[in-house]
Protein backbone atom coordinates (compact mmCIF):
# COMPACT_ATOMS: atom_id res chain seq x y z
CA UNK A 1 0.00 0.00 0.00
CA UNK A 2 2.69 2.30 0.79
CA UNK A 3 4.20 1.73 -2.73
CA UNK A 4 0.71 2.55 -4.63
CA UNK A 5 0.62 5.97 -2.38
CA UNK A 6 3.88 7.21 -2.95
CA UNK A 7 4.16 6.54 -6.68
CA UNK A 8 0.73 8.75 -6.88
CA UNK A 9 1.85 11.33 -5.14
CA UNK A 10 5.07 11.39 -7.54
CA UNK A 11 3.05 11.09 -10.00
CA UNK A 12 0.65 14.49 -9.01
CA UNK A 13 4.16 16.31 -7.99
CA UNK A 14 5.36 15.10 -11.64
CA UNK A 15 2.54 16.45 -13.20
CA UNK A 16 2.71 19.66 -11.34
CA UNK A 17 5.06 21.33 -14.24
CA UNK A 18 1.61 21.62 -15.69
CA UNK A 19 0.48 25.24 -15.07
CA UNK A 20 -3.17 24.74 -14.67
CA UNK A 21 -2.80 22.62 -12.42
CA UNK A 22 -1.23 23.74 -8.52
CA UNK A 23 -0.44 20.78 -6.07
CA UNK A 24 0.01 21.77 -1.86
CA UNK A 25 1.85 19.86 0.30
CA UNK A 26 1.86 20.40 3.83
CA UNK A 27 2.02 18.16 7.14
CA UNK A 28 -0.98 15.39 7.18
CA UNK A 29 -2.44 16.85 4.04
CA UNK A 30 -1.34 16.92 0.35
CA UNK A 31 -3.92 17.90 -2.26
CA UNK A 32 -4.65 19.96 -5.93
CA UNK A 33 -6.71 22.26 -7.46
CA UNK A 34 -7.60 23.76 -10.89
CA UNK A 35 -9.09 26.16 -12.83
CA UNK A 36 -10.82 23.29 -14.34
CA UNK A 37 -14.25 22.47 -12.55
CA UNK A 38 -13.90 18.69 -12.08
CA UNK A 39 -13.57 16.55 -9.43
CA UNK A 40 -9.94 14.72 -10.87
CA UNK A 41 -8.76 17.94 -10.76
CA UNK A 42 -9.64 19.51 -7.20
CA UNK A 43 -8.68 16.65 -4.87
CA UNK A 44 -7.15 15.34 -1.58
CA UNK A 45 -5.20 12.58 -2.31
CA UNK A 46 -3.81 12.21 1.69
CA UNK A 47 -5.11 13.44 4.54
CA UNK A 48 -3.47 11.98 7.65
CA UNK A 49 -4.69 15.00 9.97
CA UNK A 50 -4.90 15.24 13.88
CA UNK A 51 -8.49 14.82 15.14
CA UNK A 52 -8.38 18.26 16.95
CA UNK A 53 -7.18 20.06 13.84
CA UNK A 54 -9.00 18.01 11.17
CA UNK A 55 -12.67 19.79 10.74
CA UNK A 56 -11.40 23.22 10.93
CA UNK A 57 -8.76 22.46 8.19
CA UNK A 58 -11.04 20.61 5.90
CA UNK A 59 -13.81 23.30 5.98
CA UNK A 60 -11.45 25.72 5.11
CA UNK A 61 -10.14 23.23 2.20
CA UNK A 62 -13.38 23.24 1.21
CA UNK A 63 -14.47 26.44 1.46
CA UNK A 64 -11.44 27.51 -1.08
CA UNK A 65 -12.41 25.33 -3.59
CA UNK A 66 -16.09 26.29 -4.06
CA UNK A 67 -15.04 29.93 -4.02
CA UNK A 68 -13.02 28.89 -7.29
CA UNK A 69 -16.54 27.18 -8.06
CA UNK A 70 -14.85 24.24 -8.06
CA UNK A 71 -15.90 20.84 -6.43
CA UNK A 72 -13.55 18.67 -4.08
CA UNK A 73 -12.95 14.92 -3.93
CA UNK A 74 -11.30 13.12 -1.04
CA UNK A 75 -9.66 9.47 -1.42
CA UNK A 76 -9.94 7.93 2.03
CA UNK A 77 -7.89 5.03 2.37
CA UNK A 78 -6.76 2.73 5.56
CA UNK A 79 -3.55 5.46 6.14
CA UNK A 80 -6.10 8.20 6.15
CA UNK A 81 -6.55 10.17 9.52
CA UNK A 82 -8.24 11.35 11.74
CA UNK A 83 -10.35 7.63 12.51
CA UNK A 84 -13.53 9.34 12.14
CA UNK A 85 -12.45 11.43 9.05
CA UNK A 86 -15.88 10.03 7.15
CA UNK A 87 -17.63 10.95 9.81
CA UNK A 88 -16.30 14.65 9.55
CA UNK A 89 -16.49 14.16 5.84
CA UNK A 90 -20.03 13.74 4.98
CA UNK A 91 -21.16 16.46 8.29
CA UNK A 92 -19.52 19.19 6.39
CA UNK A 93 -21.61 17.59 2.75
CA UNK A 94 -19.43 15.18 0.99
CA UNK A 95 -21.16 12.19 -0.25
CA UNK A 96 -19.64 8.95 -0.91
CA UNK A 97 -19.38 8.58 -5.15
CA UNK A 98 -17.05 5.55 -5.87
CA UNK A 99 -15.05 2.94 -4.32
CA UNK A 100 -11.48 1.59 -5.77
CA UNK A 101 -8.91 -0.66 -5.24
CA UNK A 102 -5.37 -0.56 -4.39
CA UNK A 103 -3.17 -3.52 -6.09
CA UNK A 104 0.08 -4.53 -6.58
CA UNK A 105 1.76 -7.44 -9.05
CA UNK A 106 5.36 -8.30 -9.43
CA UNK A 107 6.42 -7.62 -12.84
CA UNK A 108 9.08 -10.58 -12.77
CA UNK A 109 6.17 -12.84 -13.21
CA UNK A 110 5.33 -12.73 -17.08
CA UNK A 111 1.33 -12.36 -17.97
CA UNK A 112 -0.06 -15.27 -19.64
CA UNK A 113 -1.07 -13.87 -22.90
CA UNK A 114 -4.64 -14.41 -24.65
CA UNK A 115 -5.04 -11.24 -26.65
CA UNK A 116 -5.27 -11.69 -30.65
CA UNK A 117 -2.07 -11.45 -32.37
CA UNK A 118 -3.42 -8.72 -34.15
CA UNK A 119 -3.53 -5.76 -31.03
CA UNK A 120 0.15 -4.03 -31.45
CA UNK A 121 0.85 -2.01 -28.57
CA UNK A 122 3.55 1.25 -29.34
CA UNK A 123 4.74 3.70 -27.12
CA UNK A 124 3.57 7.05 -27.80
CA UNK A 125 6.94 9.41 -28.80
CA UNK A 126 4.94 12.60 -30.55
CA UNK A 127 1.69 14.52 -31.06
CA UNK A 128 0.39 12.54 -34.27
CA UNK A 129 -1.69 10.25 -32.63
CA UNK A 130 -2.42 12.29 -29.14
CA UNK A 131 -5.96 13.31 -30.50
CA UNK A 132 -6.69 9.80 -30.97
CA UNK A 133 -5.44 8.55 -28.01
CA UNK A 134 -7.72 11.56 -25.70
CA UNK A 135 -10.79 10.46 -27.71
CA UNK A 136 -10.33 6.82 -26.51
CA UNK A 137 -9.13 7.69 -22.55
CA UNK A 138 -11.97 10.60 -22.90
CA UNK A 139 -14.27 7.63 -24.32
CA UNK A 140 -12.82 4.71 -21.76
CA UNK A 141 -13.14 6.73 -18.36
CA UNK A 142 -16.48 9.23 -19.47
CA UNK A 143 -15.26 12.26 -19.19
CA UNK A 144 -16.99 15.61 -21.50
CA UNK A 145 -13.86 16.21 -23.95
CA UNK A 146 -13.62 19.44 -22.27
CA UNK A 147 -12.03 17.27 -19.20
CA UNK A 148 -10.26 15.31 -21.79
CA UNK A 149 -8.90 17.60 -23.33
CA UNK A 150 -7.42 19.05 -20.15
CA UNK A 151 -6.16 15.82 -19.06
CA UNK A 152 -4.32 16.13 -22.52
CA UNK A 153 -2.11 19.57 -21.74
CA UNK A 154 -1.35 17.82 -19.07
CA UNK A 155 -0.37 14.32 -19.45
CA UNK A 156 2.03 15.34 -22.56
CA UNK A 157 4.36 16.03 -20.35
CA UNK A 158 5.08 12.52 -20.66
CA UNK A 159 5.44 12.94 -24.47
CA UNK A 160 8.79 13.20 -26.66
CA UNK A 161 12.32 13.19 -24.33
CA UNK A 162 12.48 10.36 -21.99
CA UNK A 163 10.70 10.94 -18.79
CA UNK A 164 9.33 8.88 -16.12
CA UNK A 165 5.95 8.91 -17.62
CA UNK A 166 5.29 7.10 -20.87
CA UNK A 167 2.15 6.24 -23.00
CA UNK A 168 0.85 3.68 -24.68
CA UNK A 169 -1.42 3.13 -27.20
CA UNK A 170 -3.24 -0.50 -28.77
CA UNK A 171 -3.96 -0.98 -32.25
CA UNK A 172 -5.98 -3.55 -34.33
CA UNK A 173 -5.87 -3.16 -37.75
CA UNK A 174 -4.32 0.13 -37.41
CA UNK A 175 -6.85 1.71 -35.60
CA UNK A 176 -6.16 2.89 -32.00
CA UNK A 177 -8.35 1.29 -29.64
CA UNK A 178 -6.61 1.34 -26.13
CA UNK A 179 -4.82 3.81 -23.97
CA UNK A 180 -2.49 3.17 -21.24
CA UNK A 181 0.29 4.97 -18.85
CA UNK A 182 3.06 4.42 -17.17
CA UNK A 183 4.96 6.31 -14.24
CA UNK A 184 7.96 4.93 -13.20
CA UNK A 185 9.21 6.53 -9.35
CA UNK A 186 12.30 7.00 -7.48
CA UNK A 187 11.82 3.99 -5.51
CA UNK A 188 11.41 2.18 -8.96
CA UNK A 189 7.70 0.86 -8.80
CA UNK A 190 5.77 1.17 -12.11
CA UNK A 191 2.47 3.14 -11.48
CA UNK A 192 -0.30 1.99 -14.29
CA UNK A 193 -2.89 4.62 -15.29
CA UNK A 194 -5.33 5.68 -17.75
CA UNK A 195 -6.02 2.01 -18.94
CA UNK A 196 -8.89 2.53 -21.23
CA UNK A 197 -10.46 0.38 -24.32
CA UNK A 198 -12.77 1.63 -26.99
CA UNK A 199 -15.71 -0.01 -26.53
CA UNK A 200 -15.81 -1.51 -30.16
CA UNK A 201 -12.82 -3.52 -29.30
CA UNK A 202 -13.44 -4.30 -25.50
CA UNK A 203 -13.04 -8.37 -25.84
CA UNK A 204 -10.30 -8.44 -27.48
CA UNK A 205 -7.50 -8.51 -25.48
CA UNK A 206 -6.60 -5.11 -26.15
CA UNK A 207 -6.60 -4.71 -22.07
CA UNK A 208 -4.24 -7.92 -21.34
CA UNK A 209 -2.03 -6.59 -24.46
CA UNK A 210 -1.27 -3.32 -22.97
CA UNK A 211 -0.65 -4.52 -19.23
CA UNK A 212 1.64 -6.94 -20.48
CA UNK A 213 3.59 -4.34 -22.62
CA UNK A 214 3.54 -2.09 -19.36
CA UNK A 215 5.24 -4.87 -17.17
CA UNK A 216 8.08 -5.59 -19.82
CA UNK A 217 8.85 -1.91 -20.05
CA UNK A 218 8.83 -1.43 -15.88
CA UNK A 219 11.27 -4.61 -15.97
CA UNK A 220 13.38 -3.02 -18.71
CA UNK A 221 13.43 -0.32 -16.06
CA UNK A 222 14.87 -1.93 -13.32
CA UNK A 223 10.89 -2.63 -11.66
CA UNK A 224 10.22 -5.37 -9.42
CA UNK A 225 6.51 -4.00 -8.47
CA UNK A 226 3.78 -2.85 -10.61
CA UNK A 227 0.61 -0.56 -8.58
CA UNK A 228 -2.39 0.85 -10.01
CA UNK A 229 -5.52 1.93 -8.57
CA UNK A 230 -9.05 0.09 -9.49
CA UNK A 231 -12.68 1.09 -10.17
CA UNK A 232 -15.16 -1.11 -8.99
CA UNK A 233 -15.92 -2.19 -12.87
CA UNK A 234 -12.26 -3.16 -13.78
CA UNK A 235 -11.07 -5.38 -10.52
CA UNK A 236 -12.16 -8.47 -12.12
CA UNK A 237 -9.61 -7.72 -14.74
CA UNK A 238 -7.12 -6.85 -13.03
CA UNK A 239 -7.17 -9.86 -10.54
CA UNK A 240 -7.23 -11.87 -13.77
CA UNK A 241 -3.92 -10.44 -15.12
CA UNK A 242 -2.03 -11.37 -11.68
CA UNK A 243 -2.74 -8.30 -9.68
CA UNK A 244 -3.39 -8.46 -5.76
CA UNK A 245 -5.58 -6.22 -3.65
CA UNK A 246 -3.87 -4.66 -1.01
CA UNK A 247 -6.18 -1.29 -0.05
CA UNK A 248 -9.71 -0.40 -0.47
CA UNK A 249 -10.51 3.63 -1.02
CA UNK A 250 -13.83 5.24 -0.89
CA UNK A 251 -14.24 8.34 -3.20
CA UNK A 252 -15.99 11.27 -1.16
CA UNK A 253 -16.91 14.33 -2.93
CA UNK A 254 -19.02 17.60 -2.77
CA UNK A 255 -19.62 20.73 -4.87
CA UNK A 256 -20.56 24.04 -4.77
CA UNK A 257 -23.74 25.17 -3.57
CA UNK A 258 -26.25 26.66 -6.86
CA UNK A 259 -25.71 29.85 -5.33
CA UNK A 260 -22.16 30.19 -5.49
CA UNK A 261 -21.87 28.90 -9.02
Amino acid sequence: MAQLEYNVASLVTFLSQWPGWRVYTEPGLVWCESAIANEAFNKVIRCELANVDAALRLVRLRDEAFGRGAPLAFWVGPRSKPANLTHILEELGFRPTAQAWGMVRSTELELQRHHLPDVEVQILSGYNLWPSWLAVFGQGFGLPWEVAEAYGEQLAIGLGAEQPLMHLAAFIQGKLVGTASMFVDDDQVAGIYNLATAASARGQGVGEALVSHILSQARARGCRWAVLRSTASAYGFYVGVGFQPVARYQIYAATPPATLL
